[in-house]
């Protein structure tokens, strides 16, 4: 079973290992462990938590209408933003 080490990084005896020893991501850095975070208690985590199953494509592990609902917003935000900075 995985556990912490005190960075908060996932730590696994079976390799590819860091210097530090703690698993290594497909871009180089650790991998932080998966806690399960809700996303009504705790957003950025379950965000967090939401891209690091993307990015491992453990598609059926996310809330995929949630995070799809996220991405919209996010879209949304971001065309707002450029609005108001054009519309000055």
């Amino acid at each position: 079973m995985a556990k912490r080490d005190m960075d908060g990084y996932c730590k696994d005896p079976n390799p590819p290992k860091d210097s530090r020893g703690g698993m290594r991501a497909a871009g180089g850095g650790p991998v932080p462990l998966l806690t399960g975070h809700d996303y009504d208690e705790d957003f950025y985590a379950w965000a967090l938590d939401s891209a690091i199953l993307l990015r491992a494509k453990r598609f059926s592990d996310i809330d995929t209408a949630r995070l799809a609902e996220e991405i919209e917003d996010m879209g949304k935000r971001e065309r707002r933003a450029l609005r108001v900075m054009y519309e000055t």
